[in-house]
């Protein structure tokens, strides 16, 4: 399935003028890459990602699975390997840059290194990103949920630590991995965060009971998806509209939502 979705996300990618491509951690199954030569960076990425849709730079996170191996180092080492176009973008475990698409403003992306979310040298940098930025949007990815009703369901140090920053600094979206499922779960009364799990390329699980309550105890809204997918993200001004695309390229899913900083005061 994995070799479908990399195919129908090319064919977004051209579609809609892709600039890049962002992960949600769990590059390299089952125990990450153990060397920047390993053959799993051309079996399962360059012979993959064919599409040239899809051969962009890859801004790249970790997730546990590629911290078994050599604590995910080999990913960071790797960091501006290419393919011709296709591109290896991670010159940290966690790290920031900016975008600056025509009529949209700055773009603010903040790669997580959830595997070392209870790390208080990552939050305090994470606090001073948000608080220095005077960017027109903010988006946050990583590996671990904040919130899903996956079977792993959303991180407690994800929810306590990092959620109450970027609700407070108008965050527009948190995508993450983890959980193999497409979801999309928001507050209908705040609407500040919404939060996206894409982590379906290749295995499927179901949903969990469990994780679903604790979501309505919340008073949380879902709509979750067992499906082999992607996530396809496109902003122009102050509005932004993400797409589930599944391996036949058919959109099943989209929302879209208003920039949370408009009016919110920059820098402060």
């Amino acid at each position: 399935m994995q070799k479908s979705v990399a195919s129908s996300s090319g064919d977004w990618g051209s579609n809609n003028n892709a600039d890049f491509v962002i992960t949600t951690g769990d590059n390299f199954y089952e125990n990450g890459v153990s060397s920047t030569t390993d053959k799993q960076w051309d079996n399962t990425w360059n012979r993959v990602y064919t599409k040239s849709g899809i051969r962009k730079t890859w801004y790249a996170t970790l997730g546990n699975h590629d911290h078994r191996t050599h604590d995910g180092d080999d990913q960071v080492k790797a960091h501006g390997k290419r393919y011709d176009n296709l591109r290896w973008y991670m010159p940290k475990k966690y790290y920031t840059f900016s975008k600056k698409p025509e009529g949209t403003g700055v773009i603010q992306f903040i790669a997580l290194d959830t595997d070392d979310r209870y790390s208080s040298t990552q939050l305090k940098w994470f606090q001073q990103q948000l608080q220095e930025s005077k960017a027109r949007w903010i988006i946050v990815y990583g590996h671990h949920g904040t919130y899903s009703s996956g079977p792993h369901g959303g991180s407690g140090t994800m929810e306590s630590k990092y959620r109450p920053l970027m609700e407070k600094y108008k965050v527009a979206l948190y995508f993450q991995g983890h959980d193999h499922n497409m979801e999309h779960v928001y507050n209908p009364s705040s609407r500040i965060v919404d939060y996206v799990t894409s982590g379906s390329a290749a295995k499927l699980r179901s949903q969990a009971s469990r994780e679903l309550k604790y979501l309505t105890g919340k008073r949380l809204y879902t709509k979750y998806f067992k499906t082999n997918a992607f996530a396809g993200v496109t902003i122009s001004g102050d509005r932004a509209t993400v797409e589930f695309i599944d391996g036949r390229g058919k959109r099943f899913y989209s929302f879209t939502k208003t920039n949370p900083r408009i009016g919110f005061s920059i820098g402060k």
